[in-house]
């Protein structure tokens, strides 16, 4: 039989209420949350709204109802009415919605160290290819899944967007995980999850830009030296991916790109092919037929 009881927490001065759901007494199992445990837990279910189709988002919400049963009346009230404190965005960013088989299996084969075979289209590739992954993290970030292990044909950690994964084949071999394998090289903070060789990057930024740019770091090795003129000069090191080129193109005039070569062309290219479009005159198809609308 379960029983609920009622306690205070908390020295005399600041105590708090906070609720404890014991079983019988063969097996004994308290829950006990505050009020903010609650509205994080509240929180945590609805930024992986963004991951519906997933057992991630689903799991959440059975797990959060499980609590709420557990909690009494004036608890859950209170819970409820609070949780019109805390937003988020519950707009999925990716369509995840029959995906979830491709996202179970690869949690299971990271649970049981099992090898996964993928058939996975790189970016930028017109085909997919098999591919022999130990699987050892499931990553998310800005919204999308992506698997980081270790791939036999590259022989070193990738990461795979699970987007791109068309299939996915659970094996019977089984792997031990490599301590050689350097896994936080792949993170790169909000560049995304990316391996690749990382290079020296210098940028300078507008007197304008730097204050929004000291208010957040991209890139876990970032280092950002303000000027006497306002502006400020930033390094990191990181690969050149397609996430840090928009990054820089979203920044326009505000961001030079000091080094290094490669990455100053690609992004000079970006803006005067941008600018070679904008500068076109753009014909609207219907109206030049004369077909107004009446």
């Amino acid at each position: 039989r379960r029983r609920l009881r009622a306690f205070r927490a908390g020295s005399p001065e600041g105590r708090r209420v906070r609720w404890r759901l014991v079983e019988g007494p063969k097996r004994r199992l308290s829950i006990t949350l505050s009020f903010s445990e609650m509205l994080a837990l509240t929180a945590g279910r609805d930024l992986l709204a963004g991951l519906a189709g997933t057992f991630f988002h689903e799991a959440a919400i059975s797990a959060l109802e499980k609590i709420r049963a557990a909690l009494p009346e004036p608890m859950l009230a209170r819970a409820d009415a609070g949780a019109e404190l805390v937003m988020a965005d519950k707009r999925p960013l990716r369509d995840y919605r029959g995906r979830g088989e491709i996202v179970r299996k690869v949690a299971d084969a990271i649970d049981q160290s099992r090898t996964l075979l993928l058939t996975y289209r790189k970016l930028g590739a017109r085909s997919a290819a098999r591919r022999q992954v130990d699987p050892y993290h499931l990553h998310i970030h800005a919204g999308a899944l992506y698997l980081i292990g270790y791939c036999h044909e590259r022989k070193a950690a990738r990461t795979f967007l699970l987007d791109r994964a068309s299939q996915v084949e659970v094996t019977d071999q089984t792997f031990e995980r490599r301590s050689d394998l350097q896994l936080d090289a792949v993170l790169q903070g909000d560049l995304g999850p990316w391996s690749g060789r990382a290079v020296p990057v210098r940028l300078r930024f507008s007197a304008g830009a730097a204050p929004l740019l000291a208010e957040r770091k991209i890139h876990p090795s970032q280092v950002t030296r303000l000027r006497l003129d306002g502006s400020a000069d930033v390094t990191l090191a990181a690969p050149v991916t397609p996430w840090l080129v928009r990054w820089l193109v979203g920044w326009g005039a505000d961001v030079t790109v000091l080094s290094p070569a490669a990455l100053v062309a690609t992004i000079r290219r970006r803006h005067e092919t941008a600018l070679k479009k904008t500068s076109r005159p753009v014909t609207d198809p219907v109206t030049s037929r004369g077909d107004h609308a009446r």
